[in-house]
């Protein structure tokens, strides 16, 4: 399933069935913010040139969102930008295919999503050894408003109010499942790569939630690549559209 599809079977989803969301409250999620300020000096140090701009922090959003939000401080000028992210901070399938997960032939026939998944995993492995450990600290550790952990119940009132919807998702999990039993099983003597199916299944509803197509130019030739752009996938909370992202005219940072 394309990432186009799984997306408007997503918002399908969440029109035919009740929302979920990301539970937290203003107290309990102190710890997200620190980790917010790590984050943000991880993308400006180093020589890459990266900065958030002092007018955005991050801030937790009453009902309807329930969940955490990048917001403006103050009136912007239209055009101004408040965060511009060096590609080196950014995650493509390119790592994957540079990191020992490349010892399986079966990583190249997987698509990005997954690929991405799995590498996220690996990353998250290392913990503080890994290179973009303030950017893994900042994803979301409860997951459970992904389509992908919908229960039994939430699944047969689907059933009930969408047949299209509900048989086009359970063929999406049922492909999950099975690529997750080929890749452990192909993975086997690999003891560092064995993850459970929560544990893709997760990864999977980040990657999904949060990819983006970035355009890249090279030998004087732009292509898209699918990316995990760290700050860039905070701005996912407003209704209407109110900022934009894109890579700059040198093709060195993914701007917004």
């Amino acid at each position: 399933m394309s990432n186009l599809s799984f997306l408007l079977l997503f918002l399908l989803v969440l029109s035919v069935a009740k929302a979920f969301t990301e539970q937290c409250s203003e107290d309990a999620d102190e710890s997200g913010f620190k980790t917010f300020e790590k984050l943000k000096q991880w993308i400006e140090e180093g020589d890459g040139n990266g900065f958030i701009a002092s007018q955005v922090e991050l801030k937790f959003l009453g009902s309807p969102y329930n969940t955490r939000g990048i917001v403006s401080t103050e009136v912007l000028p239209k055009g101004i930008v408040v965060a511009r992210i060096p590609f080196s901070k950014l995650i493509n399938v390119e790592h994957a295919f540079a990191s020992k997960l490349n010892k399986n032939e079966l990583l190249y026939q997987l698509n990005e999503a997954d690929s991405l998944a799995l590498f996220l995993l690996y990353e998250m492995g290392k913990d503080l050894h890994s290179k973009w450990q303030p950017y893994l600290k900042s994803l979301p550790v409860n997951v459970s408003s992904s389509p992908l952990f919908m229960t039994a119940e939430e699944l047969e009132w689907l059933k009930l109010h969408n047949d299209e919807a509900y048989h086009e998702f359970k063929r999406f999990k049922v492909t999950v499942e099975t690529r997750h039993r080929e890749m452990m099983s192909s993975f086997k003597q690999e003891q560092e790569l064995q993850w459970t199916l929560n544990d893709f299944k997760t990864a999977i509803a980040i990657v999904q939630s949060r990819i983006f197509g970035v355009k890249i130019k090279s030998q004087n030739t732009w292509h898209k690549t699918s990316c995990l752009v760290p700050f860039a996938d905070l701005f996912n909370t407003a209704t209407h559209t109110n900022s934009d992202c894109a890579t700059n005219s040198e093709s060195t940072h993914f701007e917004c």
